[in-house]
């Protein structure tokens, strides 16, 4: 055996045994956090409301725990499939068209060309649209269009029309027969194309997700979103692997069958552009729920890395999560009212990540959230001793977990240590803005870019 299969095999040996301590640990703090609760709780009939309370909330501690063992046990099983069976080579490189959307990005458009050319691909194309940038986009970017060697870039303007109009006029002036959707502060690594479009060929799916990570770690902030990147996106993707069912394809670095895109009704609408639809502000997710409901297969390779820029201050980086969450709303509300005109966009395996992710996430945890807080509020000590304990447990199975991740992912190990602070940052930090994003839903903002 080579000694480099030798080490990737030691290494999967060790990330197996951190993903079994991880997915007892998870198990093990649901039942102890729901354990805790239901002693300080008492019966809801002789306690009133704080006794309800407290069984509502050592359920939610149960179903936490183990979705998160669930998610452990999936991600675990693509990766061991991963490491021992590689996709191979295709016998030819299918032409790829990079789609680049810009707006006000002088910051990052140069290093983003720079490094798409410095993939590592035989034949492929770059298509970047400035959309109606008042900065320098449009000026940095123009040098870049012509020959490089065998690649062609083209560098096209348009007014401000949004990001879906900017990647469907790009989409107008490509030909490739494999589309990637990045950013265009995306930084991709020189054999992140390779692999998706290997991992693509090998397991015949519609549609492929990269991993996308954080680059800027250089305050507390970013470094927090780097572990949400790597826990609350790359593994829950690496989880729904597993069932070839990725509900996001990140807009950094997303591979697509063109056939695919073309055949969905967005694009074959008699005044459609293109696949992509201005309806929401979540275009990626709206585009993978759209190929996924309609029977297409998307898995996830983290092989395949793209660096962003992360927001490196409060504002920014609320501002962002605010498009995210009204996207995911948007998107979500969107495939209910088609799936109420057509039941066949409700696949089973579809329907039930999104009840787990969404609808734990954009539900059960924000009530549940203020129910702790009220219980906390107006209750006895015992109260307190109850939730601290739970979430004590929650801490130490999220770093063991975390270290698993972050080794599969090939990512920082001393990520995992963040765990404590990234409560802190997910469940008090950002939540702040869900009511201003369900107050502007309900109204109607408007909001672009």
């Amino acid at each position: 055996m080579p000694p480099e299969r030798g080490r990737g095999r030691l290494r999967l040996g060790a990330e197996i045994a951190a993903f079994a301590l991880g997915t007892i640990a998870a198990l093990g703090a649901g039942l102890l956090g729901a354990s805790a609760l239901l002693q300080v709780g008492g019966g809801a009939v002789a306690h009133g409301w704080r006794s309800a309370g407290a069984v509502l909330l050592a359920l939610v501690a149960l179903l936490m725990g183990l979705r998160w063992a669930v998610v452990l046990v999936l991600a675990l099983r693509g990766h061991a499939r991963r490491t021992l069976r590689p996709p191979p080579d295709p016998g030819r490189w299918p032409r790829v068209s990079i789609l680049l959307p810009a707006h006000d990005e002088a910051a990052t458009i140069e290093d983003a060309l720079r490094a798409f050319l410095a993939l590592d691909y035989p034949d492929f194309e770059v298509v970047c649209v400035d959309d109606g940038s008042t900065d320098r986009t449009s000026a940095l970017a123009r040098p870049f269009a012509g020959w490089h060697g065998a690649v062609h870039v083209q560098v096209l303007h348009q007014p401000n029309g949004g990001k879906w109009s900017a990647l469907n006029r790009a989409w107008q002036h490509s030909d490739g027969e494999l589309v990637l959707c990045v950013d265009a502060d995306s930084l991709l690594r020189p054999d992140a194309l390779r692999w998706l479009v290997r991992t693509l060929l090998a397991t015949g799916a519609a549609g492929v997700a990269g991993q996308v990570r954080v680059r800027n770690r250089d305050r507390w902030l970013t470094r927090l979103q780097a572990l949400e990147y790597l826990t609350c996106q790359s593994a829950l993707r690496a989880a729904q692997h597993a069932s070839r069912t990725v509900l996001v394809v990140p807009g950094p670095i997303g591979l697509y069958r063109r056939s695919v895109l073309a055949a969905l009704p967005s694009a074959r609408r008699a005044d459609a552009t293109g696949p992509f639809e201005g309806d929401t502000f979540a275009e990626d997710f709206d585009l993978s729920l759209a190929v996924l409901a309609r029977g297409g297969a998307i898995v996830y390779e983290p092989r395949a890395v793209a660096q962003t820029k992360a927001p490196a201050a409060l504002p920014a980086l609320l501002n962002q999560r605010y498009r995210w969450m009204r996207g995911s709303i948007q998107v979500l509300r969107k495939f209910g009212r088609d799936a109420a005109r057509d039941p066949r966009l409700l696949r089973p395996d579809v329907l039930a990540w999104l009840i787990v992710t969404y609808g734990c996430d954009l539900v059960l945890l924000p009530v549940t959230m203020l129910l702790a807080v009220a219980l906390i509020a107006t209750s006895t000590q015992g109260w307190t001793i109850g939730a601290a304990s739970t979430l004590a447990a929650a801490l130490g199975a999220g770093v063991v977990a975390n270290l698993g991740f972050a080794s599969t992912q090939g990512d920082r190990l001393r990520l995992a240590l963040l765990e404590p602070f990234a409560w802190v940052y997910s469940s008090l930090v950002l939540p702040t803005i869900y009511p201003f994003v369900l107050l502007d839903e309900v109204r109607r903002a408007p909001m672009r870019w």
